[in-house]
């Protein structure tokens, strides 16, 4: 066996540096080459493809479709954890999610109905806006179109809700009663003087 000595005896400083630059060389070379042999229309094509989306002919994009999906998805968990407490961690089963999607799609295609992309883009910076609107649309989904059946259960208003006009009405003029008079109640009996003192006496 060779030391280690030995088996870099012919190896120099030199010889190492040597190597190392005709290396760098040939990488610089080939770099060169590849990027001449790309077609710039190719690549500004590409880039239009990826950057710009006539929304007029496509409508909605990609993207905002799933993450609007997604975020639907969100408050819905969080509506039906509110409305149960006990399901709080605990992940909804395969069928369930699934519904949950299902009434997710309802909401986006009446929002899609109702707003168009350019419409829909200058009103989501608002958040109070964006949540009343998913609000209101997932209450209409559920009411009219039947998504979350089984799953979210709406407590129908009861008679005792406070009205919501909260107005209180003052008549112009109190009406004033004649106190001259005695209006006696049904049950109590007429008094019948006999000398000034009543027929009966609580005696004790």
């Amino acid at each position: 066996m060779k030391n280690n000595e030995d088996y870099f005896k012919t190896v120099t400083i030199t010889k190492i540096a040597i190597i190392t630059i005709f290396f760098f060389f040939i990488m610089m070379v080939m770099g060169a080459i590849t990027s001449k042999g790309e077609s710039p229309s190719v690549k500004e094509s590409v880039e239009k493809q990826s950057l710009e989306l006539d929304t007029s002919k496509t409508g909605w994009p990609t993207q905002i479709l799933y993450d609007s999906v997604q975020a639907c998805y969100q408050g819905t968990y969080r509506w039906i954890v509110m409305s149960n407490p006990a399901l709080i961690g605990v992940i909804p089963p395969p069928q369930t999610q699934r519904a949950m999607i299902e009434h997710c799609f309802c909401v986006l295609d009446r929002v899609r109905k109702q707003y168009s992309f350019v419409e829909y883009i200058k009103i989501a910076p608002n958040q109070q806006a964006i949540g009343d609107l998913y609000y209101q649309t997932a209450l209409m989904c559920v009411t009219e179109n039947g998504t979350l059946q089984g799953i979210l259960y709406l407590q129908p208003k009861s008679d005792n809700e406070t009205n919501s006009d909260n107005t209180t009405i003052v008549p112009d003029k109190p009406e004033k009663k004649d106190t001259s008079k005695k209006e006696l109640l049904p049950s109590q009996p007429k008094e019948e003087e006999s000398n000034g003192l009543p027929d009966t006496l609580f005696q004790g």
